[in-house]
Order: structure tokens, then C-alpha cells, then sequence
């Protein structure tokens, strides 16, 4: 009987050790939290502190589960003086923000990588880039987009809000 029981101890002891404790939340994954909010740039928005003669918008769409395209254009009076394809994509190791403007680094699309940060805001950085280096897009509280290109006296500001025809 002693041999029985002594068999038996290990045995329940090792079953009982691998049983996953559930009172442990799962921490939130970084990755999807900041998709979520990328997310939220999915529409038209309007700069409202441009000039009344000059006007930048953005348009974003989700193309797919992993991907958003974009179009950052400005206008000064009615002619579109200035006009950027955008990306965002969702990859294994992170979250990249691209633009290409046609008549800026040879046509060629310009990455910069996602930064961890707070849940509304997005950090894109590429510091091997001339200007800017740094987008920064931080969801306001009525909805809105507050983005600062650049950083530091290069830097200047942006509001998107939703636009409206």
C-alpha cells in the first residue's frame, strides 16, 4: 500500500501544478490595442487650423484586417498644390505608417515604425528621415485628431476633425 500511495502523490501533485491559474487577467496586446485605435482614422478629415486659403485633408479606408490606405492632400485656393499616398499596416512585429509624395525621395515610399504609447495616441517614428522624423497623431476627446509633424522648431501642428461636404 505504501509503494501505491507514493506512486500516486507525484502524480496528483504534477497534475495539479500545470493547471492554469485563472484569476490572472491576460495583459492587453499592445499590437491590437494601438490597430484599434489607427482604426479610428478611418474617414474624411479637414485641418482646422489651416488658412481660409489654404485647406489639408486626409482620407483613410481599411482595406483589410491588416491594412489602411490613406491620401493627405492640400489645397491653396482650388489647386492641389501638394498630395500624399498613405499607408498603415499590421505586421507581425509592429505597425508601419508610409507616405509617398511623387516629387519627394525619388517617388519612393518613406517607412516610419509605430512607437509604444498611451492607447490614443500613435508615435510613428523614423529618425534616419530628414523631415519629419516623427508623426504623432493623439485622438482628442470630442473626436477629433491632434497631429504634430516633426519635433521640436521643425515641428508644426495639425487638427483633423470629420469633414463635412
Amino acid at each position: 500500500m505504501k509503494t501505491g500511495s507514493a506512486l500516486l502523490l507525484p502524480l496528483l501533485f504534477a497534475c495539479t501544478a500545470q493547471q492554469p491559474d485563472t484569476d490572472v487577467p491576460t495583459p492587453p496586446d499592445p499590437l491590437a490595442t494601438s490597430w484599434n485605435t489607427a482604426r479610428g482614422l478611418v474617414g474624411e478629415w479637414q485641418n482646422t487650423m489651416d488658412s481660409g486659403d489654404t485647406l489639408s485633408y486626409e482620407h483613410w479606408a481599411e482595406t483589410d484586417s491588416a491594412a489602411m490606405t490613406g491620401k493627405g492632400f492640400v489645397l491653396v485656393s482650388s489647386d492641389t498644390v501638394f498630395i500624399e499616398d498613405l499607408e498603415l499596416r499590421r505586421r507581425a512585429n509592429g505597425i508601419t505608417y508610409s507616405a509617398r509624395i511623387s516629387s519627394q525621395n525619388k517617388g519612393e515610399r518613406v517607412e516610419f515604425q509605430l512607437q509604444t504609447t498611451g492607447a490614443d495616441t500613435l508615435l510613428f517614428t523614423n529618425p534616419a528621415h530628414d523631415f519629419p522624423t516623427r508623426l504623432r497623431y493623439v485622438r482628442a476627446a470630442d473626436g477629433a485628431w491632434d497631429v504634430l509633424v516633426g519635433e521640436g522648431e521643425r515641428s508644426f501642428p495639425l487638427k483633423y476633425v470629420p469633414r463635412t461636404p
